[in-house]
Protein backbone atom coordinates (compact mmCIF):
# COMPACT_ATOMS: atom_id res chain seq x y z
CA UNK A 1 0.00 0.00 0.00
CA UNK A 2 1.60 3.20 -1.02
CA UNK A 3 1.32 5.78 1.38
CA UNK A 4 -0.81 8.63 0.31
CA UNK A 5 0.82 11.50 -1.50
CA UNK A 6 1.07 15.01 0.41
CA UNK A 7 -1.09 17.81 -1.32
CA UNK A 8 1.33 20.82 -2.04
CA UNK A 9 0.50 24.48 -2.42
CA UNK A 10 0.50 24.49 -6.18
CA UNK A 11 -1.54 21.08 -6.52
CA UNK A 12 -4.02 22.35 -4.41
CA UNK A 13 -4.84 25.88 -6.38
CA UNK A 14 -5.26 23.44 -9.91
CA UNK A 15 -7.43 21.44 -8.08
CA UNK A 16 -9.55 24.35 -6.98
CA UNK A 17 -9.47 26.02 -10.79
CA UNK A 18 -10.77 22.79 -12.21
CA UNK A 19 -14.29 22.66 -12.51
CA UNK A 20 -14.09 18.61 -11.85
CA UNK A 21 -12.00 19.77 -8.47
CA UNK A 22 -9.86 16.91 -9.32
CA UNK A 23 -6.50 16.42 -11.38
CA UNK A 24 -7.26 12.89 -13.87
CA UNK A 25 -5.01 10.50 -12.63
CA UNK A 26 -3.58 7.56 -15.28
CA UNK A 27 -6.04 5.52 -14.99
CA UNK A 28 -8.51 8.05 -16.41
CA UNK A 29 -6.30 9.36 -19.52
CA UNK A 30 -5.83 5.59 -20.29
CA UNK A 31 -8.96 5.54 -22.17
CA UNK A 32 -8.60 8.86 -23.85
CA UNK A 33 -5.29 7.26 -25.15
CA UNK A 34 -6.56 3.78 -26.13
CA UNK A 35 -9.53 5.62 -27.81
CA UNK A 36 -6.71 7.17 -30.29
CA UNK A 37 -5.27 4.02 -30.88
CA UNK A 38 -8.71 2.11 -32.45
CA UNK A 39 -9.84 2.48 -35.97
CA UNK A 40 -12.48 4.58 -34.01
CA UNK A 41 -10.11 7.30 -34.15
CA UNK A 42 -8.78 6.86 -37.86
CA UNK A 43 -9.81 10.44 -38.95
CA UNK A 44 -8.32 12.15 -35.85
CA UNK A 45 -5.26 13.88 -37.43
CA UNK A 46 -2.81 16.52 -35.35
CA UNK A 47 -5.23 17.59 -33.41
CA UNK A 48 -5.43 17.69 -29.05
CA UNK A 49 -7.73 15.76 -26.85
CA UNK A 50 -7.49 17.28 -23.91
CA UNK A 51 -8.40 15.45 -21.06
CA UNK A 52 -7.83 17.90 -17.98
CA UNK A 53 -11.30 17.77 -16.40
CA UNK A 54 -12.53 20.95 -17.70
CA UNK A 55 -9.31 23.12 -16.60
CA UNK A 56 -8.84 24.32 -20.18
CA UNK A 57 -12.85 25.41 -20.26
CA UNK A 58 -11.98 27.86 -18.19
CA UNK A 59 -12.30 31.70 -19.13
CA UNK A 60 -13.71 30.32 -22.72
Amino acid sequence: MRPPRRRNWRGEQLRKATPMGRIPGPEELAGAALFLATEDAHHITGGFLIADGGYNMIGA
